[in-house]
């Protein structure tokens, strides 16, 4: 009986009483505000829906430069911003550009953190044989449209989970950030 009752089951006892006592007094409404995007809300939560202008970066037709294409898009309640870009990317341009995800391929995923946005590239991507000019328009292409967003300075690359060496000849160790 005697090792049931040590300081580290009492104080994780503690813990979650605490942590039940504030579900309990919130109505298991907790909302998150993570830098200054709207607020990430339980789904029992009804919201009014969120539009957001995002600016995509599309490769111009001869591989030279980029083409900015602004959209408004309305976020679902469990939508972000930055996926809902990438989303957007993955859709194709409506006016001038080319497409740099090709359709019938996943969209990557993308979280934020502390200014960084870390982008998972499925592991199809690795077999697109773009090449070294295709792969650098289409990690430009992500890269430009999230750092478009106000809250993402700098840009990481991941592959089916791990973090990405290289995406065919093109390196992927460094960041690519808005200062280059």
């Amino acid at each position: 009986m005697r090792h049931y009752l040590s300081f580290w089951n009492i104080l994780g006892a503690l813990v979650l009483v605490l942590g039940l006592v504030v579900l309990v007094m919130t109505g298991g409404r907790i909302r998150t505000q993570v830098n200054g995007l709207p607020p990430i809300v339980s789904p029992s939560v009804k919201t009014a829906p969120i539009k957001v202008t995002v600016q995509l970066y599309f490769p111009k037709a001869d591989g030279t430069s980029f083409v900015l294409e602004q959209r408004q898009v309305t976020l679902s309640a469990t939508q972000t911003p930055y996926q809902a870009a990438l989303d957007q990317l993955a859709a194709g341009p409506r006016q001038s550009g080319v497409a740099v995800i090709p359709a019938g391929t996943p969209v990557p995923r993308v979280f934020v953190a502390s200014g960084t946005a870390y982008v998972d590239l499925p592991q199809v991507y690795t077999h697109l044989n773009y090449g070294l000019s295709g792969d650098t328009l289409l990690i430009h292409s992500i890269a430009n449209t999230l750092l478009a967003i106000g809250n993402v300075n700098e840009v990481r690359f991941m592959i089916g989970g791990r973090p990405a060496v290289s995406l065919g000849p093109l390196s992927l160790v460094d960041p690519i950030s808005k200062s280059r």
